[in-house]
């Protein structure tokens, strides 16, 4: 959490926070952890994704069809 979020949390003044919890670490970009976890999947779990993935579709295809006579009604 930043400081001044958890200042505003905490009602805690944002100075007395920094004083407390030091500096804040520095964070990575975003587009830089995405590729790192993406170097991470192994083949079993993007398969993994993949059924899950599909398996939601399936899931909201009653939805996405009630949805579409509603749209046309």
């Amino acid at each position: 959490m930043f400081p001044p979020a958890l200042a505003r949390w905490t009602g805690v003044k944002t100075k007395e926070v920094k004083a407390r919890l030091g500096t804040t670490p520095d964070l990575q970009p975003a587009a830089e952890v995405a590729a790192w976890l993406q170097s991470r999947k192994t083949d079993q779990v993007k398969d993994y994704i993949a059924q899950v993935n599909d398996q939601h579709r399936k899931d909201m295809l009653p939805f996405i069809n009630e949805r579409a006579q509603m749209v046309i009604a």
